[in-house]
């Protein structure tokens, strides 16, 4: 983190003080994010370093009403390692991450967080746009695509609307899904394999007798 302004230097205080208040390591994190508000991952995934850190503005922190927290589906293109590696763009977004050692012990989704906070919509951007290239691949592998009104389409991609259902109906739609049968399609079907299997057993009786 660059040098602060002189009016903005950490200022000093004898350990035993802090320690009469904060001493263990769970005291030292409730410290800094209940009483401070700091936005810090789980107490389990960063240490005590790093606390000192942020405590001595050696790292820069945020503030937990600052937070806006960004959804980032689990792609392999979207793993801790390619989000770090697209933030080397943004060298602020090191300034709040523990050293490089300590970072893989983070969770991926506080580490969206800040990378959201410093960047902002052009990382959510960026994000989106790995979803959608990866969604038209699988689409045409798969043949996940569907038909549809170009009136209609208009109004699915401006509606705001979010599922709150379990059913598969959407995925009917697909131009590769067939219609499911009918009780009676599927009770003929049975009907006919049951015929052919007889039919062939039959078959195989008369071989053997024919060969007797």
């Amino acid at each position: 983190m660059a040098n602060l302004p002189a009016d903005q230097q950490p200022k000093k205080i004898a350990a035993p003080i802090l320690a009469a208040k904060y001493k263990g390591k769970s005291e030292i994190y409730d410290l800094l994010t209940v009483e401070a508000g700091k936005y810090l991952p789980e107490m389990h995934t960063i240490n005590v370093y790093y606390m000192k850190q942020i405590l001595a503005k050696k790292k820069r922190s945020i503030k937990i009403d600052q937070v806006r927290h960004l959804y980032v589906k689990q792609y392999e293109e979207l793993t801790i390692s390619k989000i770090l590696e697209y933030a080397k763009d943004w060298p602020q977004v090191f300034e709040y991450l523990p050293d490089e050692r300590d970072i893989h012990q983070l969770p991926r989704q506080w580490i969206i967080n800040v990378c959201f906070f410093v960047v902002g919509n052009q990382f959510a951007d960026w994000t989106k746009g790995i979803n959608s290239q990866r969604n038209e691949a699988l689409a045409q592998k798969r043949d996940l695509n569907i038909e549809i009104d170009e009136e209609i389409l208009d109004i699915l991609m401006a509606s705001n609307a979010i599922s709150t259902h379990k059913g598969s109906s959407a995925g009917l739609l697909k131009i590769g899904s067939k219609r499911r049968r009918t009780k009676a399609e599927i009770e003929g079907l049975k009907e006919e394999e049951a015929l052919r299997a007889e039919a062939a057993a039959n078959k195989d009786l008369e071989i053997q007798r024919l060969r007797a």
